[in-house]
């Protein structure tokens, strides 16, 4: 399973938890995902799934047009959408601990089931991505899948992969349009191939690219 990352979106000059909101993709953004559509060109697809917020659309459109022959039909999967953010949505991180002191520090404190500000706990969003990949697993087991989501969602497929805990998230990072690869073995078991690769312009994948280590 290859995963995507949308693009860049669109920002005023400091950062604000957006989430599952639709937010639309910057200029930046839309070159991003054309160049990560142009990385995977030469990997064939039997299937193209993307979370239905429109930034992850866009993405998904990109490495379908790309395919040869252009792949027709993208599966949306809400179960791939960005985590819901609740009241923090539009606020930086210092708005957040200014305006709902002791959120921060309760959300910290308890990934798995804090969710007082109306959003979902990382373990809400952990236990929807993972039932939506083993849907697609049992379904195309074998075969190449193409997943373009969110960095959250990507987290949580790749910390399902290494065998990584809640706490442990944040060591994979995952910029914006980026690629990184999971493939399930024979024996049903689940390993880590890529992280975050940034596709250099005009750059094209082949599968001994995408997984190193497995092949």
């Amino acid at each position: 399973m290859i995963l995507v990352r949308h693009g860049q979106v669109q920002q005023g000059p400091k950062a604000t938890f957006y989430g599952g909101a639709d937010v639309p993709l910057s200029s930046l953004g839309q070159l991003e995902a054309q160049k990560a559509g142009v990385f995977l060109k030469d990997i064939r697809f039997d299937h193209i799934v993307c979370s239905p917020l429109s930034r992850a659309r866009y993405g998904a459109n990109q490495v379908a047009e790309c395919q040869e022959p252009v792949f027709e039909s993208l599966e949306f999967m809400d179960g791939f959408r960005e985590i819901d953010r609740g009241r923090w949505f539009g606020l930086t991180q210092e708005e957040v601990l200014r305006e709902w002191p002791g959120d921060w520090e309760a959300h910290q404190a308890n990934l798995e089931n804090w969710r007082e500000h109306g959003g979902e706990s990382i373990g809400d969003l952990r236990d929807r991505v993972l039932g939506s990949l083993e849907m697609l697993r049992s379904r195309w087991f074998g075969r190449t899948i193409c997943i373009v989501s969110h960095l959250f969602p990507t987290r949580a497929m790749l910390a399902f992969g290494a065998g990584q805990d809640l706490t442990q998230w944040e060591r994979f990072k995952i910029p914006t349009a980026s690629i990184s690869a999971l493939e399930f073995t024979s024996k049903g078991s689940c390993e880590v191939a890529m992280v975050g690769k940034v596709p250099k312009k005009d750059e094209v994948a082949s599968e001994s690219t995408l997984f190193p280590v497995l092949r």
